[in-house]
């Protein structure tokens, strides 16, 4: 069973994935949130399962397994001119701050710039939740892409380089490599792993990120403009039927095919499967969600106007609707 020595016990802690008996309700030193004992996984003082009169402090030590994970230091950008450290107000005791980034009262773990022992006299305070959605956001905007090595960060203004991925110009909203010089287009980043072009209905194209071994010793064309494939850039290959597709011509052939879709969907009842991407998907569940919601109108309209004909159980013919203030 994993253990794990952290700064804020005296004791190991022991990581329980579940319980199978819920003895009561307990909370998280670091959060202050509930545990639920069911699907959290938690930390609890190991001290107290081996001690049979263990002190109140090791018996009511949990602590989420996230929160212990938690960075020791951590840089807001509210205060970038030093490292944040993480520290515990004793959780015994009734202890609040106020955090210098949403101005709420807090009494969970905190990131201050001072020591643990000057804590209440720290330049800056930061609570918990403010510094998780602050690492939320920088994982948003950072991102590991198999085709490269290091990690990416977006870059949020369109640029106009030459992207390392379809070996284009365009201009863009890209992710830049903070350790080498690697730079490419977002919608290069973001093109599908497995493609189906209309150029080659039999085999879906994979994509690969630079041209492999066993055909570069051929000069390569891509199947859709014609011109020659760079070995060093991104390609779509059919290694069935040798069928090459520069990254850019696929993508463009793509969006041309997607804005077919939209077209159809608009003036026609046709779904078509399998969808291409997560972006096809939706546009079909919102055919789906269109056609049920132009139903149910219908049936309402019907409803609003009911037929000014019946069949009654009482009389053998049909009876009509007759306004009694109508002259006859």
């Amino acid at each position: 069973m994993a253990e794990l020595k952290h700064f804020f016990h005296e004791h190991k802690l022991i990581l329980n994935e579940a319980e199978p008996v819920i003895d009561k309700e307990v909370e998280c030193v670091g959060c202050r949130r509930p545990i639920n004992k069911l699907i959290d996984a938690f930390y609890k003082c190991n001290n107290s399962l081996i001690d049979s009169s263990p002190s109140s402090d090791c018996v009511g030590f949990y602590m989420h397994k996230t929160c212990s994970e938690l960075p020791s230091t951590f840089t807001h950008p509210l205060f970038p001119k030093q490292p944040l450290s993480l520290f515990a107000l004793p959780y015994k005791k009734q202890n609040f701050f106020s955090c210098d980034a949403c101005d709420s009262e807090s009494q969970c773990f905190m990131y201050c710039s001072e020591s643990s022992a000057n804590w209440a006299n720290s330049e800056f305070l930061v609570c918990l939740k403010c510094v998780i959605s602050e690492l939320k956001s920088l994982e948003e905007r950072n991102r590991y892409h198999p085709g490269h090595d290091h990690p990416l960060t977006l870059v949020q203004s369109p640029a106009l380089f030459l992207c390392h991925a379809c070996n284009t110009t365009a201009t863009d909203l890209s992710y830049i490599c903070t350790t080498c010089p690697f730079w490419i287009h977002e919608s290069c980043a973001n093109a599908p792993i497995t493609y189906q072009s209309k150029f080659h209905n039999e085999h879906a194209l994979i994509l690969n990120y630079s041209l492999p071994q066993q055909f570069r010793q051929f000069t390569c064309f891509c199947s859709i403009c014609d011109e020659n494939i760079n070995p060093i850039d991104w390609v779509y290959i059919c290694a069935n039927c040798r069928f090459f597709a520069h990254v850019k011509c696929a993508l463009s052939t793509l969006i041309v095919s997607n804005m077919n879709d939209e077209a159809d969907w608009g003036h026609s009842n046709l779904m078509h499967f399998p969808a291409h991407d997560e972006a096809s998907l939706h546009k079909v569940m919102q055919q789906c969600i269109m056609k049920v919601a132009n139903a149910h109108q219908h049936d309402s309209a019907n409803i609003a106007e009911p037929s000014p004909y019946i069949k009654h159980w009482a009389h053998r013919h049909q009876l009509a609707l007759r306004n009694k203030n109508a002259t006859t």
